[in-house]
């Protein structure tokens, strides 16, 4: 059995710090690095939001700020998520797109972008993330399925 330590006055002035370099910039801790309720709940209390890549991620952030943000989503999991509230979705594709549209039409979209790091160990830029190329194809796509698009992220 493993067992972890975990110092929350650092997770406290982890978020303090980023609050105050980052004032307008709200971080979205991915709950797949470590789903520990207390983590969860400290963050919550701060104010942060959660990043969700499945079904079981959603119900474990508390409402409110949560971005759903698995890269290739079951249409029965955007489903899902609708019916529990969420109303912000990552895409990069236009696969992903009308899944949206079909599935929930009036969720939030933001687009994934492609960012290569050179120097990364693992590179997910190939895995992840919409290229240059894409970008206008997929905001023109979305705007004729009646999608509304608030912002963008990389991919990685």
């Amino acid at each position: 059995m493993t067992h972890y330590v975990i110092d929350f006055q650092k997770v406290r002035d982890a978020y303090t710090l980023w609050n105050t370099l980052l004032p307008r910039v709200t971080p979205y801790y991915a709950i797949k690095c470590n789903p520990d309720p207390k983590i969860i709940e400290t963050l919550a209390r701060l104010g942060s939001g959660f990043d969700c890549a499945s079904p079981s991620e959603l119900d474990k952030a508390p409402p409110g700020k949560i971005i759903y943000a698995n890269p290739c989503k079951r249409p029965v999991d955007i489903q899902y998520a609708a019916r529990r509230g969420i109303t912000r979705t990552t895409f990069d594709s236009v696969c992903e797109l009308e899944k949206m549209a079909q599935n929930a039409p009036t969720m939030e979209l933001v687009l994934r972008i492609r960012a290569d790091d050179p120097t990364a160990v693992c590179t997910l830029g190939n895995k992840y993330g919409a290229g240059e190329s894409d970008w206008e194809d997929l905001t023109v796509r979305a705007k004729e399925l009646g999608l509304r698009i608030i912002g963008i992220v990389t991919g990685n």
